[in-house]
């Protein structure tokens, strides 16, 4: 005989039942003639799939949750009434709760309760998530701890800073704290975040976390940072010390968030910091490159001079930093210095000083491009003569057409500042140009613009496949929000922001580039 599908069986079952299943009374005599615990759970399961549920169902659930035995079955109606709002509910999954039961299934059954009562969105869950905090289960704190900052719980601050620094804490425990600790934006949260930036355990690191953390607190954890930037935080250094902590790290990384926000009291600091020097090359070469990086978001004139001269640079990377920073920035007074650097050095450092050239030149830059690709033949060659192991060097004269592509590849954002020049109109047309480079100029020329009428059609572009031109979008984004037409221009753009970084959540090649929207968002949301 062949056996029934089972909705073919529950159909008949169904079928078979006496009452209205639109009525509370039907349901609960389904719960009480199921006499096994995984019979009442199908039956809860079954009510959420009939779409019968209403208020009128809460009193009996309630009931039926406060003498349930069975923590499982108590878990799915924890379920049902977590979808349910008002007062009742409410009570209803507070009943559920066990504290003295650690079986598996009594964690399961207090971990939709966290879940359920942090979707409630009332205050009046933060007593119970804060008990849940002591949980043995990991899970059930994971929950109630996502749950206590999604309520921006600030009373619970102390515990979540506790549980973010603990030493005995698995290390996706503390990064959830330290997350949560984000969410509730509260500045009594800066001291552990900013000790958590510059921990590490196993190898494991903090810092992305942390950082974004205090970018979501504000100004408050802004302030934070000029003490550290400049060495005058005696007791984080003290700490920084007993934890054997590079002290040129604390100045990096405070630079760093100093620059998410674009705090011009760092400025100063900053420019200090350029000349930093230590024994260890990558500690000097570190502190400088995040010195540079912030200092171009601020668009500091005063760091132009200097750091024109330090475009001799044969680390790539920092050449790097050095070019992008006196881009945006945006004075051309610093491009003379750039097409040196593009002409010195090995093609991974005079790469970015090229690309600087097309993103700052005017078309009378055209000749020096012109020139560089002349020179570039023999500059290949005798890089590949000295380093024959080069990427691209088992095939040099490939290899020269390919740099010679992209130097000239350079004349079109440089032909698109003689059409455009200041005219930030122009410069919005230029958004939707079929060349990438030309599309990265133009944001970060409306950016410096203070067009207010450009966050909107850049806020519409913030889907660009290419990473340099949404890097470009998002830098340009957050200069135009600092004044309050183009925060208010941008903010009308935020659902489909919001919707943007859901979709793209988990995307590797969007990664890096969608921290700087998601602090963007973080910033209209704040504003």
């Amino acid at each position: 005989m062949r056996q029934l599908a089972p909705f073919a069986l529950s159909a008949l079952l169904f079928a078979g039942c006496q009452g209205d299943p639109a009525t509370p009374a039907y349901w609960e005599k389904q719960l009480t003639n199921a006499q096994k615990p995984k019979d009442r759970v199908k039956v809860v399961e079954e009510l959420k799939a009939s779409g019968k549920m209403s208020e009128a169902f809460l009193p009996m659930l309630a009931k039926k949750v406060e003498s349930e035995k069975a923590p499982e079955v108590k878990a799915a109606i924890v379920k049902l009434l977590s979808a349910e709002k008002g007062d009742a509910a409410f009570d209803a999954i507070l009943a559920a709760l066990d504290l003295s039961n650690t079986e598996p299934a009594a964690n399961a059954l207090n971990k939709e309760i966290a879940l359920a009562l942090a979707r409630s969105g009332s205050k009046r869950a933060i007593p119970t998530l804060r008990k849940l905090l002591k949980a043995k289960d990991p899970y059930v704190r994971i929950a109630a701890i996502e749950g206590l900052g999604a309520l921006k719980a600030t009373e619970v601050v102390p515990e979540l800073s506790e549980i973010a620094t603990g030493e005995g804490e698995e290390n996706f425990i503390s990064k959830k704290a330290i997350i949560a600790l984000g969410e509730v934006a509260d500045p009594a949260a800066v001291p552990a975040l900013t000790k958590m930036m510059f921990q590490e355990r196993k190898g494991v690191s903090f810092y992305a976390e942390s950082s974004f953390a205090l970018f979501q607190v504000g100004p408050k954890a802004a302030e934070a940072m000029l003490p550290i930037m400049d060495g005058k935080d005696a007791e984080l250094l003290a700490w920084a010390r007993a934890k054997n902590r590079a002290e040129w790290a604390l100045f990096a990384k405070a630079a760093q968030v100093a620059s998410d926000f674009q705090d011009e009291r760092a400025e100063k600091i900053l420019l200090s910091k350029l000349g930093y020097e230590n024994i260890m090359l990558d500690a000097k070469l570190g502190v400088r490159r995040f010195a540079a990086q912030a200092l171009g978001r601020l668009r500091s004139k005063a760091a132009v001079k200097p750091l024109s001269g330090m475009l001799d640079e044969d680390e790539a990377n920092t050449r790097k930093d050095y070019a992008e920073a006196l881009v945006k920035i945006g004075n051309p007074e610093a491009l003379g210095a750039l097409v040196k650097c593009a002409a010195k050095g090995p093609w991974d450092a005079r790469e970015a000083c090229v690309l600087a050239v097309g993103a700052l030149g005017t078309p009378k830059a055209s000749a020096d491009l012109q020139k560089l690709v002349k020179g570039e033949a023999a500059l290949t060659r005798a890089e590949c003569k000295d380093n024959p192991d080069y990427k691209g060097c088992n095939a040099p004269d490939a290899l020269v057409k390919q740099h010679e592509a992209f130097i000239a590849a350079q004349e079109k954002p440089l032909a698109a500042a003689g059409e455009c020049g200041t005219d930030a109109g122009c410069w919005e047309k230029k958004l939707d140009d079929a060349d990438a480079l030309v599309r990265t100029r133009a944001s970060l020329e409306l950016g410096r613009s203070g067009k207010a009428s450009a966050a909107a059609a850049l806020m519409k572009r913030l889907r660009e496949e290419n990473l340099e031109a949404r890097n470009g979008y998002a830098q340009a984004l957050y200069w135009l929000t600092d004044d309050a037409a183009g925060l208010a221009e941008a903010k009308k753009a935020l659902p489909d922001l919001e919707k943007q970084l859901a979709d793209e959540a988990g995307k590797t090649q969007f990664v890096k580039v969608n921290e700087e929207l998601r602090r963007l968002r973080v910033k209209l949301k704040r504003s």
